[in-house]
C-alpha cells in the first residue's frame, strides 16, 4: 500500500514539473456516485471523468464545486482521469 502511494505521489509531483498538470472543477457526478465530471479551465473546457475506483482515499472529499488538479488523457483518450488531488483553493 505505501509503495502505490509513493509512486502514485512521485507521478503527481513528476507531471507538476512538467507542467502537465490541468486545474479543473468538479461540475457533476453520475447518477450512482461512481464517476466525478471534471469541467476543465483550460480552452475548450474538455470534461474529464474521474472513477472512485482509481481514487478511493479522495472520494469523500470530492463534491460538486471543488476545485482539483489532475493528470487526464488526451482529445484521443477517453478523457479519463490518471493523477488526481485537492487545489490549495479546493472550493472554487
Amino acid at each position: 500500500m505505501f509503495f502505490w502511494f509513493w509512486c502514485e505521489r512521485s507521478t503527481l509531483e513528476t507531471h507538476k514539473a512538467r507542467g502537465n498538470m490541468r486545474r479543473g472543477t468538479i461540475l457533476y457526478f453520475s447518477q450512482d456516485g461512481s464517476i466525478a465530471h471534471i469541467w476543465s479551465d483550460e480552452p475548450g473546457n474538455p470534461l474529464f471523468r474521474a472513477r472512485e475506483a482509481d481514487f478511493p482515499e479522495l472520494w469523500q472529499k470530492l463534491e460538486v464545486g471543488t476545485v482539483v488538479l489532475f493528470v487526464g488523457g488526451g482529445p484521443d483518450a477517453d478523457q479519463g482521469v490518471m493523477s488526481l488531488d485537492l487545489s490549495t483553493d479546493a472550493k472554487g
